[in-house]
């Protein structure tokens, strides 16, 4: 009978079913005691009781176990034998208490109770335990109940693999919800081949993309609330399709493989403002064909603002320093090397790039160098700031005025590490400060000069007059007469000069009017050609287009004259003279450059007075204008020739400009402004 009930259990069955199965089964009588069950069936049940996986178990009326399998003997933990005749309190406690009141509802209604599960009511998760309780009443010949079947299945592993997996899920929710980032997940409605070409893989993910799944963070960045009021929303709902660099990026996910990584998209927010963003996707692709794309970004707006920002700053910074012809420098103190802004150019550095290190002090001009020294040792020693103004010398020879500052950096235990300033080309500031010196010294002697002249002239007047009337008498013994003669002549001399003087402090009495210099240098030339000497040779060049000109005839003519004199002393052994007119336009730039000059931007006639002679020297012409300068002997010359031409020019508002080099020759350019 153990035999049947087992097989009516498995089957979940009467025995009285069990046996007329058997019956249609095998033929034969049926009998109480089964004489038509051979042996290799009996057998088949038994093991079939005792492999099962599930823990079988037969009780009697009582709740005690008449026979257990393998599997429940291992959920107790004890031999299967030591079960007989022994309840679930004595053998599985942990579960007896829900699982008798199953047992004895079977007993009772006779209807088998199944999938119930139970639990060993464990605090800790560690020490919980679960099972699947099916219970099936075991009938007797006559069908009257005869014990409990049951089936114990144990869960706890499935169990524990479920909560392992709600509490990643609840992680994993809990991450996307408070990150900062967005999370997103972007369906096809289509799938798409990844076989088509780019650009058509590209156009159809844009016209078949919706967003799917996302997180709050994500719906915030778009000027939502919520992510279920973004969730729908097409992918060129978000992503300009019209923008290049979005197309870009799309092609970039396509030709990777469908796999990017930082990213950057330009996309609009709810307002239509634009806003930035860095992404991390990935495609899901199954059978040839994209489905999805799971993805992160982050919103970098207001860093690309701030990037754009700083550039803008930097581009203003560097077009200032080139305005006003200022370098960034950064100085090691340990190397003794400087470093140049690359971006912005160093007109002392010849052909090098800046950006360059080079050994700095160098390249300072030696009688600045030690005193540049000294101010960088007492600034890296000191707390005062690093100021200076010294030469540089360039590669290519020529001799540069820099004016420097900067700062001393330190590290936290106040060792100098590097300065950092900026410095200035001044060069040609100090060249305009020594051309207004210049000017300001031929003002101040041409104002004195004026003065003496004046009082020479009247005083000179007064000894010509007394001349002439002493010359008068008709009764003056003659060797008195020679005598007089003499005291005039030197009288006239005197007057000459102060003739000159006047011109030069420009207090002489001119007498303009509108003339053409072509025609003046016309009339002009016999007078040229007889000062000079037989060796120079005189070339004429007027421009036939030249304008007029206000100016006096005769101190026009003093002009060439003294300009053609000096000509010719500069070549004793003969030589060219040029005299060339021609128009020319003084530019505002040029102008700015000549300080202290009053002269004005516009049309002027230009009279070039060029020799081959020896030249001067750049000291020489420093000093060129200057009243009684003179490079000739003594006696040979007053030094009033240039100074006279350089204040006639002046006073008809023109510009004199020489050019002379030694060995090379000297050309005199006379600008009057032209009518």
């Amino acid at each position: 009978m153990a035999i049947l009930a087992i097989a009516a259990f498995l089957l979940g069955l009467t025995t009285m079913a069990v046996f007329e199965r058997a019956r249609r089964r095998f033929g034969g009588p049926l009998s109480s005691r089964g004489t038509f069950w051979d042996d290799h069936a009996l057998k088949a049940i038994d093991q079939l009781f005792e492999l099962t996986p599930n823990g079988l178990g037969l009780c009697d009326r009582g709740l005690r176990f008449r026979r257990v399998n393998q599997a429940l003997a291992a959920i107790s933990g004890c031999a299967a034998d030591d079960h007989i005749g022994k309840t679930f309190h004595d053998m599985i406690p942990a579960i007896a208490a829900p699982v008798e009141p199953l047992f004895r509802q079977v007993l009772a209604g006779g209807e088998p109770v199944t999938d119930m599960e139970v639990t060993n009511g464990a605090e800790s998760s560690d020490q919980q335990r679960f099972w699947r309780v099916s219970c099936y009443p075991v009938h007797r010949m006559d069908g009257t109940i005869d014990g409990v079947g049951c089936v114990i299945v144990e869960l706890t592993a499935s169990r524990r693999a479920e909560r392992a997996l709600r509490q990643s899920e609840e992680r994993y929710r809990a991450f996307i919800e408070q990150t900062a980032e967005a999370v997103w997940r972007v369906e096809l409605e289509q799938p798409v081949s990844i076989d088509l070409p780019v650009e058509e893989q590209v156009q159809r993910f844009l016209a078949t993309a919706y967003l799917a799944e996302c997180n709050d963070a994500m719906a915030r960045m778009y000027g939502f609330e919520e992510a279920r009021e973004i969730l729908g929303a097409r992918l060129t709902d978000l992503l300009d399709p019209s923008d290049p660099h979005n197309l870009e990026f799309l092609q970039a996910f396509v030709l990777s493989g469908y796999r990017l990584v930082e990213a950057e998209t330009h996309e609009r927010a709810r307002d239509g403002s634009d806003r930035y963003f860095t992404n991390n996707l990935i495609g899901i692709v199954e059978h040839g064909a994209i489905l999805r794309a799971w993805g992160t970004q982050r919103d970098v707006t207001q860093r690309k603002w701030a990037d754009e920002a700083l550039r803008q700053s930097r581009e203003q910074l560097r077009v200032a320093l080139q305005a006003a012809r200022m370098v960034t420098w950064r100085w090691d103190l340990q190397s003794d090397s400087r470093v140049w802004d690359a971006e912005l150019p160093t007109p002392w550095d010849g052909q090098e790039r800046s950006g360059q290190r080079w050994s700095f002090l160098d390249r300072v001009h030696p009688d600045d160098r030690a005193r540049v020294s000294g101010a960088i040792r007492a600034a890296a020693e000191g707390s005062e700031s690093y100021r200076e103004e010294y030469r540089l010398l360039a590669p290519d020879g020529t001799v540069h005025w820099l004016a420097d500052q900067g700062e001393v950096f330190r590290d936290d235990d106040g060792r100098p590490l590097y300065m950092a300033g900026a410095c200035v080309d001044v060069t040609h500031h100090r060249q305009v400060e020594d051309q207004l010196r210049q000017v300001q010294r031929m003002e101040a002697v041409g104002r004195l000069a004026g003065g003496m002249a004046h009082e020479t002239n009247n005083q000179m007047a007064v000894v010509l007059g007394f001349a002439d009337f002493v010359l008068g008498r008709s009764d003056l013994p003659e060797r008195v007469r020679d005598d007089v003669e003499q005291i005039r002549k030197a009288a006239e001399r005197t007057a000459g000069i102060t003739s000159q003087l006047l011109a030069f402090s420009r207090r002489q009495r001119a007498h303009p009017r509108v003339l053409n210099v072509n025609d003046i240098i016309s009339e002009f030339e016999p007078v040229l050609r007889r000062a000079m000497s037989a060796e120079c040779e005189l070339v004429l060049r007027c421009a036939a287009d030249l304008g007029p000109v206000k100016a006096d005839p005769g101190q026009l003519e003093q002009i060439l004259l003294n300009l053609a004199l000096n000509a010719c002393d500069a070549m004793p052994q003969g030589g060219t003279l040029t005299v060339e007119t021609s128009s020319a336009t003084l530019t505002p730039d040029y102008v700015r450059q000549k300080a202290g000059v009053q002269v004005r931007p516009g049309l002027y006639a230009r009279i070039s007075i060029s020799d081959t002679g020896h030249g001067m020297s750049r000291e020489t012409l420093g000093r060129i204008f200057e009243p009684f300068y003179t490079t000739k002997p003594v006696g040979q010359g007053t030094g009033l020739g240039l100074a006279t031409v350089y204040g006639i020019v002046r006073q008809s508002g023109g510009e004199v400009v020489i050019y002379s080099e030694v060995g090379r020759g000297t050309t005199v350019k006379v600008f009057l402004p032209a009518r």
